[in-house]
């Protein structure tokens, strides 16, 4: 929705001593942080449980709560940076499936 003055918002005109003053103001979405920090923590498990899904297949990763709960703690662990150095997607693989071996055997 637009207004003749073609922003978004109408101007608001607080009354002061003087009289009228105009005064812009404009607002800022204090979520926009937040929303971003959400998305790369949700790209950082997605990587997780995508490695998962190579190694195990889909139904397994789906089924098992134990993925979902390693992929969580790895994350925060790691605050949510996916850096792992490997230059091959078999290599990653490898490391989360050792990662949930060694999760699997601390049960």
């Amino acid at each position: 929705m637009k207004f003749s003055n073609g922003l978004q918002y109408p101007l608001y005109y607080p009354q002061s001593i003087l009289g009228y003053e105009r005064v812009k103001i404009t607002t800022t979405i204090p979520t926009t942080m937040m929303v971003m920090e959400q998305r790369t923590n949700q790209q950082c498990w997605n990587f997780i449980m995508s490695s998962f899904v190579r190694s195990y297949g889909i139904k397994k990763v789906v089924g098992d709560e134990d993925f979902h709960y390693l992929a969580l703690e790895w994350c925060d662990d790691h605050n949510y940076i996916c850096d792992i150095h490997l230059d091959d997607l078999r290599k990653v693989d490898v490391y989360f499936r050792k990662c949930y071996e060694e999760f699997k055997g601390r049960d």
